[in-house]
C-alpha cells in the first residue's frame, strides 16, 4: 500500500515538472518571437520592458498556482496536470502558427482589413488565442485550487476576458495619463514623418496632415535639415509618403531635401527603418520622429524597444470626443499587443 501512494507520489511529481517546464519553454519561445519579430537579437532582451514584465506575471501566476494546487489535499492532481499539459501545448502550437504566418512559411491573401494587412490582423488574433489559453489556464487553476465545478467552462471564459480586459485597462490608464516627452528642441539631421492613412482620391488623411504640417513648420523654423516621408500603400491607393509627398509639394520646400520610403506598413516597422537605414546606413544620428500627441507613448515605447535614443515631437490634432476615445482605444490595444508579442 505504501509503495503504491509512493509510486502515485512519484508519478505527480514527473507531470507537475513536465508542465512547469512546458510553461518556461513557452515564455523562452514567446520571448524569442518577440525579439526575432522585429529581427532584434536576444541579446538586446531586457527583463524590465513593461511587455516582458506582464509575460513574466503571467507565467509566475500560473506556476504559483500549480505549486499551491499540490499541497491541497483531496485535488485530483493528476487529472490537473494532464489538461494544464494540454492546454499548454494548444497554446504553443498557436504560437508556433503564428510564427509560421509571419515568417511567410504560409501563403495568405494580400487584403485590409480592419485598415490593417490582413496576414497582420490574422497573426494577431493567433497570438491573442495564445495568451488567451494562458489566461484560461489562470481561472482554471483558480476554480480547482477553490474546488469550483459549477459551470466551470462559462465562468472560466468570463473570468478568462475580464482578466484581458483588465490588463488592457491599465494600459488605456498609462496612454492617458503618462506624460508624453516631448523633445523638440536643437536642430536635427533629418525629421522622420510617421505614415497615416490615405483617403479616397489619394488625398492624405487629416491625421497624415497634421504631422506633414509639423514637418514642415519644423523645416521652415531650420530644426530639421530633412523630411523623411514613410508608409506603404493599401491596394487601390498611392503610398503613404506619395500622398505626403504630392501635399508637401504645394510648400516652398527644396524636394531634394524630402526623402520618400515606400515600403513599411506599420509604426514597428517604421522605427526599424530608422534605426537599420538612417542610422547604421546612412549613419544619421540626430533623428527627430513626427507624429501626432496622441500616437507619441506608443511610439516611445517602441524606440525603447529598439533601445533608440530619439526625439518624439507630437503635432497637435483636434478630435471629438467620440474619436478621441477611439483613437485612445486603438492606441493602448495596439501597445499592449506590441508590449506582449512585438507586433
Amino acid at each position: 500500500m505504501k509503495m503504491k501512494k509512493k509510486g502515485k507520489f512519484k508519478f505527480r511529481e514527473v507531470e507537475l515538472f513536465s508542465l512547469l517546464g512546458l510553461l518556461t519553454l513557452h515564455m523562452a519561445l514567446l520571448w524569442y518571437f518577440k525579439y526575432h519579430n522585429q529581427h532584434l537579437s536576444f541579446e538586446e532582451f531586457r527583463l524590465s520592458y513593461p511587455g516582458n514584465i506582464i509575460n513574466l506575471i503571467v507565467f509566475l501566476t500560473i506556476t504559483i498556482e500549480l505549486i499551491l494546487l499540490r499541497f491541497i489535499k483531496g485535488t485530483s492532481y493528476i487529472v490537473v496536470y494532464k489538461r494544464g499539459i494540454v492546454i499548454c501545448c494548444i497554446s504553443m502550437c498557436i504560437l508556433l502558427f503564428a510564427r509560421a504566418f509571419s515568417l511567410n512559411y504560409f501563403e495568405f491573401p494580400k487584403e485590409y482589413w480592419i485598415g490593417q494587412p490582413a496576414k497582420k490582423v490574422a497573426v494577431v488574433c493567433m497570438y491573442l488565442a495564445s495568451l488567451g489559453m494562458q489566461l484560461f489556464s489562470i481561472s482554471f487553476l483558480w476554480f480547482k485550487l477553490f474546488k469550483v465545478e459549477n459551470r466551470f467552462f462559462i465562468r472560466g471564459s468570463f473570468q478568462t476576458v475580464m482578466i484581458f480586459l483588465l490588463i488592457l485597462s491599465v494600459v488605456a490608464l498609462y496612454d492617458v495619463k503618462e506624460p508624453r516627452r516631448e523633445k523638440s528642441k536643437g536642430k536635427y539631421e533629418v525629421g522622420v514623418v510617421l505614415g497615416a492613412a490615405v483617403w479616397s482620391n489619394n488625398k492624405p488623411s487629416p491625421i497624415l496632415v497634421t504631422r506633414v504640417n509639423k514637418a514642415i513648420e519644423l523645416y521652415q523654423n531650420k530644426s530639421i535639415a530633412n523630411i523623411q516621408l514613410t508608409g506603404s500603400n493599401a491596394p487601390g491607393e498611392i503610398s503613404e509618403a506619395d500622398a505626403a509627398f504630392n501635399y508637401i509639394k504645394d510648400f516652398d520646400i527644396p524636394l531634394n531635401n524630402v526623402w520618400l520610403e515606400k515600403q513599411t506598413t506599420s509604426t514597428t516597422e517604421q522605427i526599424r527603418y530608422i534605426k537599420n537605414s538612417l542610422m547604421v546606413d546612412h549613419e544619421l544620428q540626430r533623428i527627430c520622429v513626427i507624429t501626432d500627441a496622441y500616437h507619441m507613448n506608443r511610439v516611445e515605447q517602441i524606440a525603447r524597444f529598439y533601445n533608440l535614443d530619439i526625439a518624439i515631437i507630437g503635432a497637435p490634432i483636434h478630435l471629438s470626443p467620440e474619436k478621441k476615445a477611439a483613437y485612445h482605444f486603438r492606441e493602448s490595444f495596439g501597445l499592449l499587443v506590441f508590449w506582449l508579442f512585438g507586433l
